[in-house]
């Protein structure tokens, strides 16, 4: 990473003023929150209005993300940019599936930055299976995103694989027609701004993460248990990550 770069660290889905003050001081800079239950998850950590504008307040509407589930509905339409632009965070993160629509276009109109969620490993293996070119296929999907300009753009390098430095590392390699391969990945970090998933890695595993991508802009975790399985990160597994995160 050039010395101009500072890693970027974001925690998605905080449940309470009281988590995300734990960690913007174990040196979170964006704190995501959830504005409605997300179908993806098989929790309920979504956080009422009151919540989420104690949260912006305490750790300020530059550094709060306001996350969109991946549903849509124009029935409701208006009711649920009423949340979001009532909370004026400084980002909105919305899913790859739900570009472009109703609530990024409000979003760019109030200002907001649109960070984008949600290229995955597993998306990616299903589709690189007949063509056999993993990095080409990684490239095209994230040139797509990057048309509109999100300021960082989420990767789950190995999901849903519950231990992902061990995927990349030993099981990857095997199957370099079908798989991300690390070097994929390095040279992604390169071109796109790129925040890599910290779900299933441990404080042993972590540090030789990080090191692999030293291009990345950051990092993310995302709080809850993914509905189907996969890797997941409680609050206490994410905050000893981030204590031995390299910075």
């Amino acid at each position: 990473m050039t010395e101009s770069k500072r890693l970027v660290i974001q925690v998605d889905r905080v449940a309470s003023l009281a988590e995300a003050m734990r960690f913007r001081d174990a040196g979170a800079d964006l704190i995501g929150v959830a504005l409605e239950a997300d179908p993806r998850f098989a929790d309920d950590r979504f956080v009422a209005a009151e919540v989420a504008s104690s949260i912006r307040d305490a750790v300020g509407a530059d550094r709060t993300v306001a996350i969109l589930p991946d549903t849509f509905s124009y029935d409701d339409l208006d009711a649920r940019l009423d949340r979001l632009l009532a909370l004026r965070p400084g980002m909105v993160q919305v899913t790859r599936s739900g570009l472009p629509g109703g609530y990024e276009e409000a979003a760019w109109d109030e200002g907001a930055r649109v960070l984008v969620d949600g290229v995955d490993m597993g998306d990616t293996y299903g589709s690189v299976v007949e063509d056999g070119d993993p990095a080409s296929y990684l490239r095209d999907r994230l040139r797509s995103i990057e048309a509109y300009r999100p300021p960082f753009i989420h990767v789950d390098v190995a999901y849903p694989n519950p231990d992902p430095w061990r995927f990349l590392t030993e099981v990857a390699p095997r199957f370099p027609d079908e798989c991300l391969q690390v070097a994929h990945v390095a040279a992604a970090t390169r071109e796109f701004p790129l925040l890599l998933n910290l779900a299933g890695l441990t404080p042993d595993t972590v540090v030789p993460f990080v090191r692999a991508f030293p291009d990345a802009r950051g990092f993310f975790g995302r709080l809850g248990p993914p509905k189907g399985g996969g890797a997941t990160s409680s609050p206490e597994d994410l905050l000893a990550v981030l204590r031995v995160l390299p910075q």
